[in-house]
């Protein structure tokens, strides 16, 4: 029998109704790890894309405290505040961070955003959303 552990990934996101995800990379200088544009359709779905995604995420961790994954995404970030800031307001976008935790053996991982954390998402007019899946 194999143990399994709590996991979570975090994920930016920016979202909006149209905009060019090629110039989102260039301004941010960072690859993303998925970009979704509105009006494809995924594989498997028979819905369109509603909006155009261009995120970065950690990817599914083991973890029993999501400040871990969240400060990785932060630290990709926090350098290019102006930069988010500046694009958001060009661009028809919003900032989201999305935490997705995945519990196993009923180990329910820490919850806990420091300073640094929401200085940073409030600073860049984030939304954060925590999904949990018991």
């Amino acid at each position: 029998m194999t143990y399994e552990q709590t996991k979570v990934n975090v994920d930016f996101s920016l979202v909006g109704d149209d905009f060019n995800p090629e110039y989102i990379s260039k301004m941010l200088k960072l690859e993303p790890t998925e970009v979704l544009k509105k009006g494809e359709f995924l594989i498997g779905r028979k819905i369109p894309n509603i909006e155009t995604t261009w995120s970065i995420q950690t990817g599914f961790e083991p973890s029993l405290d999501i400040k871990d994954q969240l400060i990785k995404i932060i630290n990709q970030l926090i350098g290019k505040k102006e930069v988010l800031q500046k694009l958001c307001l060009e661009l028809p976008m919003r900032p989201v961070f999305q935490v997705t935790v995945l519990v196993k053996n009923q180990e329910i991982p820490v919850i806990y955003l420091d300073s640094i954390a929401l200085e940073f998402i409030s600073s860049i007019g984030a939304t954060i959303d925590i999904d949990i899946d018991v």
